[in-house]
């Protein structure tokens, strides 16, 4: 029988008449079909392969042939290398049909190249020889062997550590991790030291010695002077040792070297005769031999030894020989020459006084002279000449004189002077010193010159005298005798005297004044000198009206006057009284001068300075002040004066401040500005006022100042107080009013 297979039909059967066979038609079956999983990719292993993956498990098939086998090519297992491979899925059905589909299979490279350093690692070098690089070489599983890439440098001529960094990728981009070399140029090798000069060196002693050096020099550092050690003293014979070593920066010390240097005396010393050489003698004289030094260049002064002896008495030639060795076998010889002979003439010396004054119309003795001679001893000399006493002039004696071998002394003359030389002497006419008042008349009483010779005469004056200014003068008498001796000067004092008037006290309004109203100053003085009338001049401190004159008979002790201000302001009034040769001046503090048409504070008087206030000291402050706004300004006008005298503060306002004057319930008032204490500027100030009299007032005016220069306190009165107006506690006046106008 035989089986037909077919894919499309049902089943059925016929006879084959031919073969008698019986033929069955099977009903045919569907073909498969596969579906393939999505593709993959593997990293490459240690051979650059990887394994290809069983694909066929997540294949799927469809077919009604079963059982359909599946199968990949190349087969699950197989290696592969790098890139895409395409792998084929086929499915067989039982009835033989197939079906393919395919996966794309990846092999990648994602393994990163090994980096190995050849030679060694450090590497060291010797400093100033040459280095060569041994390099790096890179292994890749996939791309083999290849040298990596060098970066850094190495300066061979200089010590120190250097690094040279290697770097690799393979051909897929994956970068070797960075390997270093470390590189150390090293100083191993030690310096050399060679001598400048000779060695051993010869120096003489007592000169000087210059070490000429060693020099170092290093493979690597260069040259450079070696250190010496080791001194010469070139006074001193002897043998000295200077040793040279030398360390190049790496710290190799050389092998150090050595210099002899020999300090040696070969000179001979040098013998000074002191004294005279040839010495000459005089005959019957004594010779003290005035010796010889010597002095060695190496050893210094030495000691010299003499030979030889000297008859004083007999005239002739003698030799006196120096010896001197310097302890090192060198010996010197010097030798002097001494001469006696008798060439020596007498002295004359005169006794007495030479030039001899003598005054006219006295006596002369002549003390006479004496000869000396070396060998005949002391004899008169013989005098030639006059003198006439009673003729002034200059007269000459000779003296003369002559020893028993012939030798003649020089002549010795004395001068002889009749002379006038006695000076006149002054005597003063009247009183010593003479008292003169002051507008009255001086009439000079003189003096008198008595002189030996030429008798009595007047002496001449010289100096004035002006009787109508105080002060004391001098006259100078001065006289000269017909010899032109001069007498001592003598001087009279005159003293032109006058007593000053004394101001006591000036006296004025004792509160501030409306413009307009008249201000009385008073000035009352003392002069205790008889019969001068006194005029007095009052400055008003007003420019328009600056000054009055007021003349007072001799028997006043007072000047008054009266002046109108047409200004508001704090004026300062002073009174000069004078007579008729001084004066004497007066000061009121202060005359205020107010306007009372518009809202101001006005004060003047005085205050005692509080115990608390500063500066503490005692004693009484004058002041005065006004303070306005003028319509349409906001910056307040007036004037501001006080004085302290205990503290020597004198302060005047130059400026107040912009909007500065503040009135407060109608009974305190302040204000601040600038101005200057004793004429310097740059100070500041804060005035603090209280009307006692206005509603709510204690019938107590009250004031307070403060001035500052830069962050200093100069004065205060009130220095512990605030400086708010309703808790600064001003201090109550002693004197005067502070009114503040509406």
């Amino acid at each position: 029988m035989k089986v037909n297979n077919s894919t499309s039909g049902g089943a059925n059967s016929k006879v084959d008449q031919q073969n008698g066979a019986v033929i069955v038609n099977v009903p045919a079956c569907t073909g498969p079909t596969v579906t393939c999983p999505s593709g993959t990719s593997a990293s490459a292993d240690s051979t650059c392969q990887a394994a290809v993956p069983d694909y066929t498990a997540g294949a799927t098939t469809t077919g009604t042939c079963t059982p359909i086998t599946k199968t990949q090519s190349p087969a699950a297992g197989t290696m592969v290398g790098l890139g895409p491979h395409t792998v084929t899925v086929t499915a067989t059905d039982s009835a033989s049909h197939t079906a393919t589909c395919t996966v794309i299979f990846t092999v990648n490279d994602t393994t990163a190249p090994t980096i190995t350093v050849n030679g060694a690692n450090p590497a060291t070098v010797e400093c100033h020889t040459s280095y060569t690089d041994a390099g790096a070489a890179a292994h890749d599983n996939c791309a083999g062997d290849s040298a990596a890439t060098p970066s850094g440098t190495v300066d061979p001529n200089t010590v120190g550590t250097y690094k040279i960094t290697y770097n690799a990728s393979d051909p897929s981009g994956n970068p070797a991790a960075p390997v270093t070399r470390t590189v150390n140029v090293v100083d191993t090798t030690k310096p050399t030291i060679a001598l400048n000069g000779s060695s051993p060196m010869t120096v003489e002693c007592h000169t000087s010695f210059t070490d000429p050096g060693a020099i170092a020099t290093d493979a690597c550092a260069g040259t450079f002077a070696a250190t010496p050690s080791g001194s010469v003293d070139p006074n001193t014979v002897g043998t000295y040792t200077i040793t040279y070593n030398a360390s190049d920066p790496s710290g190799n010390p050389a092998t150090s070297m050595t210099r002899t240097v020999n300090v040696v005396d070969t000179t001979k010393p040098v013998i000074t005769i002191s004294g005279d050489n040839p010495a000459t003698v005089e005959c019957h004289t004594s010779y003290t031999d005035a010796g010889a030094t010597a002095n060695d260049s190496c050893a210094g002064p030495v000691a010299v030894t003499p030979s030889g002896s000297v008859n004083v008495n007999t005239p002739g030639s003698y030799s006196i020989t120096y010896t001197a060795n310097d302890g090192n076998g060198n010996t010197q010889t010097a030798t002097r020459t001494v001469n006696v002979v008798d060439t020596t003439k007498p002295v004359i010396t005169i006794s007495g006084d030479n030039p001899a004054t003598v005054e006219c119309h006295t006596t002369f003795a002549d003390p006479g002279a004496t000869a000396t001679d070396t060998c005949a001893g002391t004899f008169a000399a013989t005098p030639s000449g006059t003198v006439n006493t009673y003729t002034p002039g200059t007269y000459t004696v000779t003296y003369n004189a002559t020893d028993p071998s012939g030798n003649a002394a020089t002549p010795v003359t004395r001068t002889v002077y009749i002379k006038d030389t006695l000076a006149p002497t002054i005597t003063l006419n009247g009183s010593n010193p003479m008292t003169v008042y002051c507008h009255a008349s001086f009439t000079d009483p003189g003096a008198t010159a008595t002189d030996a010779c030429a008798g009595t005469f007047a002496a001449t004056p010289s100096g004035t005298v002006d009787p109508n200014t105080v002060g004391t003068y001098t006259i100078t008498y001065n006289a000269a005798d017909p010899s032109g001796n001069a007498a001592i000067p003598v001087t009279r004092l005159v003293n032109v005297v006058n007593t000053v008037p004394l101001v006591d006290s000036v006296t004025g309004p004792a509160s501030p004044l409306a413009v307009g109203s008249s201000a009385t100053v008073t000035a009352y003085f003392t002069d205790p000198d008889p019969g001068q009338a006194h005029t007095c001049t009052i400055t008003w401190d007003d420019p328009s009206n600056p000054t009055s004159f007021v003349t007072v008979l001799a028997a006043a002790t007072s000047c008054t006057a009266s002046h109108t201000y047409a200004s508001a302001g704090v004026y300062t009034v002073s009174v000069d009284v004078s007579d008729y040769c001084d004066h004497a001046t007066g000061v009121f503090e202060f005359v205020v001068i107010y306007d009372p048409n518009a809202g101001f504070v006005t004060g003047g008087g005085w205050i005692n300075q509080p115990s608390d206030g500063f500066p503490q000291l005692s004693g009484k402050a004058n002041f005065g002040f006004v303070s306005k706004y003028k319509k349409g300004s906001n910056v307040p006008e007036g004037e501001t004066e006080f004085q302290f005298r205990a503290g020597d503060i004198n302060f005047h306002s130059s400026a107040y401040d912009l909007g500065s004057l503040v009135i407060s319930g109608g009974r305190k008032a302040t204000y601040r500005g600038d101005g200057t204490v004793n004429g310097v500027s740059g100070y500041r100030f804060l005035l603090i006022a209280y009307d006692g009299n206005q509603p709510g007032g204690d019938g107590v005016d009250r004031f307070r100042i403060k001035i500052t220069l830069g962050g200093s306190l100069i004065y205060d009165n009130r220095p512990l107080a605030s400086e708010d107006v309703d808790l600064a506690d001003p201090t109550a006046l002693g004197g005067g009013s502070i009114v503040i106008h509406k």
